[in-house]
């Protein structure tokens, strides 16, 4: 037994390629027919309904036909497309954010190939594809897929262009860029300036500054950037009586130009983590799950070397390290913090651990950080048991058993493997496979029917109810859940008394959507009603122990009922 356990540690994994692209695109193609959740995700993909059912590209409407001044229109364009092209729902929203991960993963290898060659590409883009808020970006669909793609777009072109010379690709800079910037703002830019700032400090091409070829990119960037402005000018400038957050003469093109990113910075849009500085380092230690330790070990290893002169400042580190913390840095300075927000900094953050993986290495550290990724590997298979056998327990048997058969053979790779690089990035990503697998196939599902507002859509697509029949009653539209709206296919306002009593006056359906609260105002308005579903409801991206406990889960539910009145 010795001898056979000896002879496994010699050998490396010998699984194709293909068979670990294979694994990840179950997971996100998994994650497409998970419902959206109540929060950004199902809040952009109705403001884009708006847009879609308007008709109207140029402006950007919250519910109330409130004027949405905050993310820019390049996202909204693109779902209320996608609801064009293959109608509204969540399949449709999440989409394009799934297509642009795509480019972002072929971006990051292109580029790492360009500059460490086809073991290190390689190694980039799966640890990027694999990384656990990578992942969740096509889950939980934000802003963030689509900007850290475009980011990733921008330096991999900018990269090409200084090495070249070729105009093509400083175009494709700009145009990276400039979709980032439409996408989320400055940070679409940032991230490359800094990282190609510093390449072009590591390469002595200060004169590139000085050129035409500069001119040229800030002449296609504005220009590439000019429909969003347009759009903002027409919505917000040409019409400076519009109200926005109690203010007139709001200038859209000031904003989005100034405005919005020191808007966040100093806490316009609240606080969120402003007192916690070091909030996005440990962030970082779940976002890129199962990498974010050996990415701190590498980091802090490369660091010291380069500082002591042990090692030289590859161009790879020039254009990722300086980046990455700069990004993080300003990030932190913000008054206003969310965890998605580290995303931009993946693609660079991919590329620097892939590179200083396919470095000689000795025994000694390959058995430290060895020991390390099985400590996680663990960890991360604990995890999953307790949140798919504790929280949700299966339902189907197969998922069992598959999910049985996929984490003991992970552990077979783990621990009877030697631990080299090409090993430890095999089981990695097939570690995180496994996590995403039981996510999207197991805990989501049963999670999402917790949440109130996709679970009542399903009752009016089955009644045949005409969304235009239906309105909210003395609740808000987050509480409704944005979901709601998505799934019905149309954004449900607030309905004033006034306006209910007008429609019962002319004949019309009147269905309203409330919650407990809700049932006795109606009573006490002198309504007559029959209750046509009530559905348990929850914040679902607000998860705690004793929700996801199922012996106290029931204490922390709410209802969510659909009512029709009687004339």
């Amino acid at each position: 037994m010795k001898k056979l356990f000896s002879q496994l540690n010699r050998a490396e994994i010998n699984i194709p390629v293909t068979i670990l692209w294979f694994a990840l695109a179950v997971v996100y193609i998994g994650g497409l027919f998970v419902p959206l959740f109540d929060d950004d995700s199902a809040h952009h993909a109705a403001i884009a309904l708006e847009m879609y059912n308007r008709g109207d590209w140029a402006c950007l409407m919250d519910h109330e036909n409130t004027p949405y001044l905050d993310k820019p229109h390049f996202q909204f364009w693109l779902v209320a497309l996608s609801f064009q092209l293959f109608g509204v729902g969540g399949f449709a929203y999440k989409l394009s954010s799934f297509l642009f991960t795509l480019l972002g993963v072929w971006a990051t290898y292109r580029l790492a190939l360009h500059l460490c060659g086809r073991k290190a590409a390689l190694y980039a883009a799966l640890i990027l594809a694999s990384s656990a808020a990578f992942v969740l970006a096509n889950i939980d669909v934000r802003m963030d897929a689509i900007l850290t793609a475009c980011i990733a777009l921008a330096v991999w072109q900018g990269v090409m262009h200084l090495d070249t010379g070729k105009v093509r690709y400083l175009l494709g800079a700009a145009l990276g860029m400039a979709m980032a910037f439409g996408t989320k703002g400055w940070i679409g830019v940032m991230v490359p300036f800094f990282a190609l700032v510093f390449y072009i400090a590591r390469q002595r091409q200060w004169r590139w500054f000085l050129s035409w070829r500069f001119l040229l990119l800030l002449a296609a960037f504005a220009l590439f950037i000019s429909p969003v402005l347009y759009a903002y000018y027409l919505q917000f400038d040409a019409h400076p009586e519009l109200a926005v957050r109690g203010e007139t003469g709001v200038s859209g093109v000031r904003f989005i130009l100034w405005g919005q990113i020191f808007d966040r910075m100093g806490g316009t849009f609240g606080t969120t983590g402003a007192n916690d500085p070091f909030f996005f380092l440990h962030t970082l230690l779940w976002a890129v799950l199962p990498w974010s330790f050996l990415f701190y070990v590498l980091l802090v290893k490369k660091v010291v070397e380069v500082s002591k002169g042990q090692s030289p400042a590859s161009p790879v580190y020039w254009l990722t390290v300086p980046a990455i913390l700069l990004t993080i840095a300003a990030l932190s300075v913000s008054q206003f913090k969310l965890p998605h927000y580290l995303n931009v900094v993946f693609p660079l953050l991919a590329i620097f651990v892939a590179a200083v993986l396919t470095e000689p290495k000795t025994e000694r550290f390959l058995r430290g950080i060895g020991i390390m990724q099985k400590v996680i590997t663990v960890g991360l298979l604990v995890g999953v048991i307790a949140l798919n056998y504790f929280c949700f327990p299966p339902v189907r048997w197969s998922f069992s058993l598959l999910l049985a058969v996929l984490m003991v053979y992970v552990l077979y790779l783990l621990f009877y493997r030697t631990a080299s690089v090409h090993n430890m990035v095999v089981t990695g990503v097939l570690l995180s496979a496994v996590v995403w697998f039981s996510l999207n196939f197991n805990f989501y599902p049963q999670l999402l029917t917790y949440q109130g507002g996709n679970q009542l859509a399903e009752t009016v697509r089955a009644r045949g109810i005409s969304p235009e029949d239906i309105g909210a009653y003395h609740i808000t539209p987050g509480d409704i859940g944005y979901s709601f709206d998505v799934y019905v296919g149309r954004v449900v306002n607030e309905w004033s008394d006034a306006t209910i009593r007008e429609r019962l006056a002319e004949g019309k359906p009147v269905y309203l959507v409330v919650e407990e609260g809700g049932v006795a105002d109606l009573r006490s308005a002198g309504y007559a009603f029959d209750f046509v579903d009530a559905k348990r409801d929850y914040r679902i991206t607000r998860l705690n122990a004793a929700f996801l406990n199922p012996a106290t889960r029931d204490t922390k539910l709410t209802k969510l009922y659909l009512v029709k009145l009687i004339d």
